[in-house]
């Protein structure tokens, strides 16, 4: 029988998760993995593909409960951080989704000399960060933060985005994090053209894109203006009239 001093090196050897530097993608990547790791170790026999990490915590408070163990601070600490994870797991993966679902927009554009590039990530020696996607036109370079929503939002005036009235996902003002992500970009492609031998400037505007669920109206309260934002459904159409 396993201990938990098996499962801690097992999960330890895996080496997911331990990488200070990743793309989205490969968060994603990594926490699926991690998910079906704690799913496995939880339900044991139970276990079934594509089990998530929720039934595992169902299968973790009945057990509890039925060894009268559910007071006991080692389970009550589990059940904490299975709840946190889950939540992770609910928002990383609604981020991954809204992200599939503008790519696949973005096939049908209709504009020549257009590149697409995909979580692209970015540093100066300094700060860092990751673009979820970069459009390139004739015109102009364009960054597309996505945002997954399924209920009304404000933008405050320090550029914070606010859901259902009062809830927040962002650690710092949207704001703040797109001045940086246009900053680095910035830094990055003016490097590359004075490599190249040209002296020209270079000029990096954003959108923030909504990808809500079909049929669903979402509110948008913006009144302080501090971003460019747009739908899903309305991007291409946004792009293929871009004047940088």
């Amino acid at each position: 029988m396993k201990t938990a001093e098996d499962f801690i090196k097992e999960m330890e050897s895996s080496n997911l998760l331990m990488s200070h530097e990743c793309t989205f993608k490969e968060y994603v990547s990594d926490i699926v993995q991690f998910q079906d790791m704690i799913c496995k170790m939880i339900s044991g026999n139970d276990y079934h593909e594509g089990m998530r990490i929720d039934e595992a915590l169902f299968i973790m408070e009945s057990t509890a409960r039925k060894k009268e163990l559910r007071g006991h601070p080692a389970v009550h600490n589990g059940v904490l951080t299975m709840k946190k994870l889950a939540k992770e797991m609910a928002i990383t993966m609604s981020g991954a989704k809204g992200e599939s679902l503008v790519y696949r927009t973005l096939e049908f554009l209709n504009r020549p000399n257009t590149q697409i590039f995909r979580n692209v990530y970015i540093a100066d020696g300094i700060d860092e960060t990751e673009l979820d996607d970069i459009v390139l036109t004739d015109n102009g370079v364009i960054i597309l933060e996505v945002k997954k929503v399924k209920s009304d939002l404000t933008h405050t005036e320090d550029g914070r985005m606010v859901f259902a009235g009062d809830e927040c996902y962002d650690k710092v003002p949207l704001a703040q994090k797109m001045a940086l992500k246009r900053r680095l970009l910035k830094k990055c492609l003016e490097k590359a053209v004075g490599d190249k031998g040209f002296d020209i400037p270079v000029y990096v505007d954003s959108f923030i894109v909504f990808s809500a669920p079909k049929r669903q109206f979402i509110k948008i309260d913006d009144r302080y203006r501090r971003e460019k934002h747009c739908f899903r459904t309305g991007l291409n159409k946004k792009i293929e009239s871009y004047i940088g």
